[in-house]
């Protein structure tokens, strides 16, 4: 069986470093294009023409062999270092400006990174399926993006695309752990509580079904998702 075919969406939200809890829209946090979690975005066909990439890596520590008698006695492990390649064919400036923690200039409607600002910690889901389209769903409780290019060509016979790419590197919770995975094949998952581990929220800002009036959130002609994830959902 694969361990995981395609790649459905990736979702991100600010992390407040103080209360470790997502975010709100309304306080600054991201678009919110989900039906249940306030200030959670997500990547996919409806709000950035497709999600094209999440490649994980540094899920395990590194391995050093110890050595004794003249042979491989026992190995250390360290601790795991987790980092995602991602891209989207095309993240609202919006939300990139976000997550690079860049700052609005009032006069030219331009944004700016300032020498020496940090970037804000996100939040992140990656969304998968296996062979036998179960979701698989990948998330990582703090961390960073960083632009990883932004290059540009010239037009020739074809288009010169280039996507959104980020690097997202993985900080540890309060707990010192770095991730945690959710495959749906396991009996008796639990979608919404795997979520709310990821994208923790207070009472008040979850979304309740009158709150979320179509285009309500500031991206434009942006309509809020079915939801967050889970079997089904993109």
């Amino acid at each position: 069986m694969a361990s995981s075919i395609g790649l459905s969406s990736w979702k991100l939200a600010l992390i407040d470093p103080m209360t470790n809890l997502v975010i709100p829209t309304e306080k600054g946090g991201l678009p919110t294009t989900d039906s249940k979690y306030n200030g959670v975005f997500i990547a996919n066909l409806l709000t950035s023409r497709g999600a094209t990439t999440a490649n994980l890596s540094g899920m395990d520590g590194a391995i050093q062999k110890i050595y004794g008698s003249d042979a491989v006695a026992d190995v250390s492990v360290g601790n795991p270092e987790p980092t995602v390649a991602l891209a989207a064919n095309s993240l609202p400036h919006e939300v990139q400006a976000l997550v690079q923690g860049l700052t609005k200039i009032s006069e030219s409607g331009s944004y700016r990174k300032q020498a020496g600002s940090r970037l804000p910690y996100v939040a992140l889901m990656t969304d998968s399926h296996d062979w036998d389209g179960n979701r698989i769903h990948f998330g990582f409780f703090m961390g960073v993006m960083a632009l990883a290019n932004a290059n540009q060509a010239t037009n020739n016979n074809q288009q010169q695309r280039a996507t959104d790419s980020y690097t997202y590197t993985a900080i540890a919770s309060d707990a010192g752990d770095p991730y945690e995975v959710l495959w749906e094949a396991e009996n008796g998952y639990d979608y919404d509580k795997f979520a709310h581990h990821i994208f923790p929220q207070t009472a008040a800002d979850v979304i309740q079904p009158s709150d979320q009036a179509e285009g309500s959130h500031p991206v434009a002609n942006i309509k809020p998702d079915a939801g967050v994830g889970g079997t089904g959902n993109n």
